[in-house]
């Protein structure tokens, strides 16, 4: 029983590894995970398009991209978008708070409290 093997680099032109897949042709996320820390789904050059494709990943398992299997071809990690990119600038929805809308906001609350909380007999 021969072992089969992908080939995947971390970006386009980078030396390769070679990752086991599994007996359903399956590549283990957690196998692409344990070489490229941070890899969340690999992607690659499609041939005639030229144009960059991404590998179906479902419960935890790589998929290969055709009934032939992985080929070939050397795939590249995909890694998630940088979650502190700076986000555009967007208009304020609300006007800003002002002293007149507080003590509206105020009035509202107190208008909700029981009269009692406030006119506690003192002894």
């Amino acid at each position: 029983m021969s072992i089969e093997y992908v080939q995947v680099a971390e970006e386009e032109g980078e030396e390769t590894i070679e990752l086991p897949i599994e007996k359903d042709g399956t590549l283990l996320l957690s196998t692409l995970q344990g070489q490229f820390p941070g890899t969340s789904c690999l992607k690659y050059r499609n041939s005639v398009s030229n144009a960059i494709r991404g590998i179906r990943l479902t419960e935890g398992r790589l998929y290969p991209p055709s009934e032939d299997g992985w080929g070939n071809q050397v795939y590249l990690c995909a890694f998630p978008k940088n979650k502190n990119r700076e986000l555009p600038s967007l208009p304020p929805t609300a006007p800003p708070v002002t002293a007149s809308s507080e003590t509206w906001c105020g009035r509202i609350i107190g208008f909700f409290i029981p009269n009692s909380r406030f006119h506690q007999k003192k002894d």
